[in-house]
């Protein structure tokens, strides 16, 4: 083969593979200006296209949200979309690669951080005409189910002071609250949740104050006389939450009693029996009614003699 035909092989060779070099796409830039909005949906990704001249056209988009790695690939034509079901309370970042037949571009540079928003619930009407009547530290809540809701799952009743709130299944609609202090106002609200969560709460009752019996009156002491004996006590710890109105004193043998208003702390009982001995017990009463008697006092000699005291 001469020199001739040789050079012309060489450069119709060159010629292929500079007209093939030209044919081909180059590999795009990146994208850029990624931002990330947040919507109902989930995230709205946008960027603008690679700039300069030196990258190929651009066939797709990869859209990707960090952590996680969720991609979404979307047209070349497109510079938008959105990303759905992320988790609440993560900071996601975005990124965008531009993709031809001849690869993919440079990861854009990522986002700011954004959390998605909670998803609005749209508030169920409440539970209505909340009543509350209050026992010796019990409470007992009724009420009547929402207007317009038709499948109430589960009504929880809290206490204000707050204690352990009460969850009851439908149809019930009354919780007993136990265990509270007496002579504390309380008040009550009831939510009704549904299968897209808790609605909102009702109109709180009317305050109601639990109350009970007093305790036993303390430290009965007698001082004896001629047919005649001073008792007198100490105010019991706890009135159950509504003031001591009287106490009973009462007298073993004979039966002997007194009352005195609930401000009072000893009485003198008279017409006993000399020479006999006697013992005393206390009892307070509220609204609610008498508490538990006192210990007995110490057994106690009437006499004609001087006082005396035990």
């Amino acid at each position: 083969m001469n020199i001739s035909i040789k050079l012309f092989i060489t450069f119709v060779a060159t010629l292929s593979l500079l007209t093939l070099w030209g044919c081909a796409s180059a590999i795009p830039s990146e994208p850029i200006r990624v931002k990330a909005t947040d919507s109902t949906e989930g995230f709205n990704v946008s960027w603008s296209p690679p700039t300069g001249e030196s990258g190929g056209k651009v066939e797709s988009y990869v859209v990707t949200a960090n952590p996680g790695r969720i991609s979404v690939e979307v047209p070349g034509r497109t510079l938008e979309t959105t990303i759905k079901d992320l988790d609440k309370d993560v900071a996601y970042t975005f990124t965008v690669q531009a993709k031809n037949e001849s690869g993919a571009s440079e990861v854009s540079k990522p986002t700011a951080k954004v959390i998605p928003k909670p998803v609005a619930v749209e508030q169920e009407s409440p539970p209505i005409r909340v009543s509350a009547e209050a026992g010796n530290g019990i409470a007992t809540v009724k009420w009547q189910p929402p207007e317009n809701v038709e499948e109430v799952t589960a009504y929880t009743v809290i206490s204000k002071p707050e204690t352990r709130p009460i969850r009851v299944s439908p149809p019930d609609s009354k919780a007993v609250f136990e265990d509270l202090r007496n002579g504390i106002s309380y008040t009550f609200v009831v939510i009704a949740s549904t299968g897209e969560g808790p609605g909102e709460k009702s109109l709180p009752s009317s305050p109601v104050i639990p109350v009970g019996v007093p305790d036993a009156p303390s430290k009965v002491k007698v001082e004896s006389g001629d047919g005649e004996a001073t008792v007198s006590w100490a105010a019991p710890r706890s009135d159950g939450g509504a003031s001591v109105s009287r106490y009973l004193i009462e007298s073993t043998p004979g039966r002997a009693s007194a009352r005195t208003s609930g401000d009072q702390g000893s009485v003198l009982i008279k017409n006993l029996k000399n020479g006999t001995e006697y013992v005393f017990t206390v009892t307070a009463v509220n609204e609610v009614g008498p508490g538990e008697k006192s210990r007995p006092s110490r057994s106690t000699l009437v006499s004609d003699r001087a006082n005396r005291s035990n």
